[in-house]
């Protein structure tokens, strides 16, 4: 009896101190299911690496190793879709980026939610957007006042569109007052001081003696200007001047003699 006893005994303390427990400290292997992934982010087999942990794709088997066509041993109802890492709805690749079209969320690929830059979304570092938006509290709205049109600012060379004109670094629509050059007369057909009207249009008064107006009383111009019939005009040889017409008097300008009213050398 007491033989019986001491083996029953010896065999469930050999059970138990032949199975044995995991040690405390044994660590979970890079780049299996549930531990961390590899450096490169990378995981083994089917596993992606989401927020530096292995797991299964979406749609997979939840337990084993997986052999990627979904016929796993677990009771998952996946379709065994594979999921490329760096695709929408995937892990992103090792460097939390992924591809065209979609940013990095909690370790998987979602579609762009906002590029910076674009309409109501953030604006870029540098506080500016696409052509055509304006930075404002840090989202990039349509331009409130466009460059170049009315009442907004000019161009940086300083013009503006159209029949626009840049006054004050603003372009302004200049409206033709009447009255005033190159407008319509008073309707009384006069002018501003300075202005005549010609055919119902502000023109500039032509003072006697000036270039292209009437000769003083005496047929003179203002300076080198000659008396033309009538009108002063600059003549395209200076009177006295060498091979030009003498002066009245027929003379000319030092050491010039008038021949025949044309100043030449005075020869010795």
């Amino acid at each position: 009896m007491d033989l019986r006893f001491n083996l029953i005994l010896g065999f469930v303390a050999g059970v138990f101190l032949g199975c044995g427990t995991p040690a405390e400290d044994e660590q979970c292997p890079t780049g299996k299911h549930q531990c961390d992934c590899e450096t490169d982010g990378s995981c083994d087999g089917d596993l992606l690496c989401v927020d530096g942990t292995c797991i299964f794709p979406e749609g997979t088997e939840t337990t084993g190793e997986g052999d990627g066509d979904g016929d796993g041993d677990g009771d998952g109802d996946g379709d065994g879709d594979l999921c490329d890492v760096g695709m929408a709805n995937c892990a992103c690749y090792g460097n939390m980026t992924c591809d065209e079209g979609l940013e990095c969320t909690d370790g998987v690929c979602v579609p762009e939610t906002c590029a910076p830059g674009t309409q109501d979304c953030p604006c870029f570092d540098n506080m500016t957007c696409n052509e055509g938006l304006e930075c404002d509290a840090d989202l990039c709205v349509p331009e409130s006042c466009p460059p170049g049109s009315q009442d907004c600012p000019c161009y940086g060379n300083m013009t503006c569109d159209g029949e626009l004109e840049c006054v004050d670094d603003s372009c302004v629509e200049l409206v033709c007052m009447q009255g005033q050059l190159d407008c319509e007369c008073f309707p009384n057909d006069t002018c501003d001081d300075g202005l005549s009207c010609e055919d119902g249009a502000c023109v500039a008064d032509c003072p006697e003696g000036d270039e292209g107006c009437a000769c003083f009383g005496n047929m003179t111009c203002s300076g080198e200007l000659e008396c033309t019939m009538g009108i002063c005009e600059m003549l395209p040889c200076p009177t006295g001047e060498l091979g030009c017409p003498c002066y009245g008097n027929m003379t000319c300008n030092d050491q010039l003699v008038c021949v025949m009213d044309v100043c030449e050398q005075d020869m010795p």
